[in-house]
């Protein structure tokens, strides 16, 4: 699945280039609330949940479990590194 940088929101790309370095480094499922406070979004934790939620959809990030944070699939890993990592 190969997906076109418009076909995310600028904010989704913020978010997945957020959880993916996240991710590298700590090998942690990243939460909304961790994502506000390490970022410094000018958003709720709700905001970012509903684009977490949009970037699941897509297929480029999941749940570990349900109740966890959510960790990069092969293809956000392969959007960030196609578009995001750059930035």
């Amino acid at each position: 699945m190969n997906i076109k940088k418009t076909e995310i929101t600028h904010r989704e790309q913020q978010v997945l280039k957020a959880v993916v370095e996240d991710y590298i480094l700590n090998h942690v499922p990243i939460g909304s609330n961790v994502l506000k406070q390490k970022h410094a979004f000018d958003c709720s934790s709700a905001t970012l949940r509903n684009a977490m939620a949009s970037l699941e959809k897509k297929n480029l990030m999941m749940h570990t479990y349900t109740s966890s944070g959510r960790v990069p699939t092969d293809v956000g890993y392969r959007y960030y590194v196609d578009h995001l990592m750059q930035q």
